[in-house]
């Protein structure tokens, strides 16, 4: 409406002038509605952090909220949507905040426009512009408010997108639905309950561990990657269970300690730092999250979770059986199946939970998926300290690849490349890139016997029913209060969170909560506890 009203504008004539004072009036209500939605969400802020005051447009507080202060961290857009998919509300509504203030600067813009317009009127122009308004005044009216009603919803569905629980827990009469579960529904929706669904549990924990702030349990233990990874746990398993749905679903660990790589290069991930020691403790309590929400594990000592993962998927893939592989680690690309392949291996975006098709993987790195581990070991892995041939990345990669077919052919024919200092760095450096190729590929066959699998193979995948009891069993050891709380709602157990209301009274179920109450209590001798 605002793009069809600017182009009468810029017709020129009476009519334009009047459409120039209306808009004007009318940008000025919705930049009203968005700076109350912009105070709430920045009440709300306050409110998860403890009641602290914060300017939400400079990177430098939100950072020091997040991450603590003088920590550092990164408050990009991609960051903050990886600390939401995790389950920070803050990073969330940080998000939120940041759309709103977008569409706000943007309306502004507008407004300046249509002022600099009304400026150029002359004082009859401005004479008939003002009967022509009193004339309207009831339009003018209504149509405020329908923009300031379209403001508010478009503010809605902002607040659905970056909301990580529903609005509203109070009565429930207002329910604001999760990006993500909602992601996951449309994702599961047309999936076909005998697809075999990956995780890549390893690289989920590091994007937990790294999007969460600093969280620990009441004896010290550590329990931010946890709660990151329960939070997709619920997203991922019980709500498309309690929809009606059975997704066969399977976390994939790294086994512990050097693998086969080790063997072939020793320097191989060598410039990684050592695993956090506060991340340590938390891969087995992840596995005991993946044991209460039903869901199989497994690993195999000295291989890699990809090469656990490529595995299962051939021998699924054999077997007829559909794969998604849920990771955003690029050498699982090299699984992807070709679009008309009857048996589709595909991979998944862990944060837009959409599939990465074989005609994503192409428009992505330049060559097909079974091409692609020809191209990372030309380009190299930085990451994984995989050195390839320096000074080529990964688009001379692909245009090599592509000229010679293979990167065996492309390391035989050197001599061939028209450009000197390419054509030199091949020939010298042609150990290195077959060295890098084993490094890239993916061990598709693992023994069967070195993997714990179910009697009937991987067709024997498949989740527990829900055990709702041992799900909250293990959120209140953790101390999950508000995912608990959430989880309880999905139950359709709400009121075994309202005793504190009815009563006025604590449940008291565990040492922990003697010494919280204890220190609410603190200097009222009338109501402290004696030790």
């Amino acid at each position: 409406q605002l793009m069809e009203h600017m182009r009468r504008a810029s017709t020129g004539g009476t009519t334009a002038q009047y459409t120039v004072m209306r808009e004007s009036v009318d940008l000025q209500a919705d930049l009203d509605a968005i700076a109350q939605r912009q105070f709430a969400i920045v009440h709300r802020i306050g409110e998860l952090s403890g009641d602290r005051i914060i300017n939400v447009g400079s990177p430098k507080q939100v950072a020091d909220l997040l991450y603590g202060d003088n920590a550092g961290g990164s408050t990009s857009k991609d960051v903050l949507e990886n600390m939401a998919v995790a389950g920070n509300e803050i990073a969330a509504n940080v998000l939120h905040w940041r759309k709103v203030e977008a569409l706000r600067r943007k309306l502004m813009a507008k407004k300046e426009a249509f002022e600099e317009k009304e400026l150029a009127m002359t004082p009859y122009e401005r004479g008939r512009r003002k009967t022509a308004l009193q004339k309207k005044q009831k339009k003018k009216v209504i149509g405020a408010s329908n923009a300031k009603a379209s403001i508010n919803g478009n503010a809605q569905v902002i607040s659905r997108a970056f909301s990580t629980a529903s609005a509203n827990d109070d009565d429930g009469s207002t329910k604001e639905l999760d990006k993500n579960e909602t992601a996951i529904a449309n994702y599961l929706e047309p999936q076909n309950n005998e697809a075999l669904i990956l995780v890549d549990a390893s690289g989920f924990i590091f994007r937990a561990y790294h999007a969460m702030p600093p969280m620990h349990r009441f004896d010290g233990t550590p329990t931010g990657a946890v709660l990151g990874i329960c939070n997709i746990l619920s997203r991922l398993v019980l709500v498309p269970l309690l929809a009606g749905s059975n997704p066969r679903v399977v976390f994939v660990f790294d086994s512990p300690g050097k693998n086969f790589r080790h063997e072939i290069y020793d320097l191989y991930k060598a410039n990684r730092p050592e695993c956090p020691i506060d991340l340590i403790p938390q891969f087995d309590l992840v596995r005991q999250a993946a044991l209460a929400f039903g869901v199989p594990t497994i690993e195999c000592a000295g291989y890699e979770a990809d090469d656990v993962i490529a595995t299962l998927a051939t021998m699924s893939f054999q077997d007829g059986v559909d794969v998604d592989i849920l990771s955003s680690d690029k050498d699982l690309m090299q699984l992807v199946t070709p679009i008309e392949s009857t048996t589709q291996i595909n991979m998944v975006d862990p944060i837009k939970m959409t599939r990465i098709t074989h005609d994503a993987v192409v428009k992505k790195w330049g060559v097909s998926a079974e091409d692609l581990g020809d191209l990372l070991a030309l380009a190299g892995d930085s990451s994984d300290n995989v050195p390839g041939v320096r000074g080529i990345g990964p688009k001379i990669a692909a245009s090599l690849i592509s000229e010679f077919g293979s990167l065996e052919e492309c390391l035989t024919n050197a001599d061939q490349v028209k450009q000197k200092g390419r054509r030199e760095k091949l020939i010298e450096q042609a150990n290195m890139a077959r060295l890098s190729r084993r490094l890239v590929d993916l061990d598709r066959s693992i023994p069967t016997n070195a993997l714990d699998l179910p009697n009937e193979g991987v067709k024997g995948f498949c989740l527990e029913s829900i055990n709702e009891d041992r799900i909250i069993n293990f959120l209140d050891q953790m101390e999950f209060r508000d995912l608990k709380r959430r989880t309880l709602k999905k139950f359709g157990r709400d009121s075994e969170m309202s005793f504190k209301k009815r009563t006025g009274y604590k449940k008291v179920t565990r040492k922990s909560d003697i010494f919280e109450v204890s220190r609410a209590n603190e200097g009222d001798e009338s109501r402290s506890i004696p030790f």
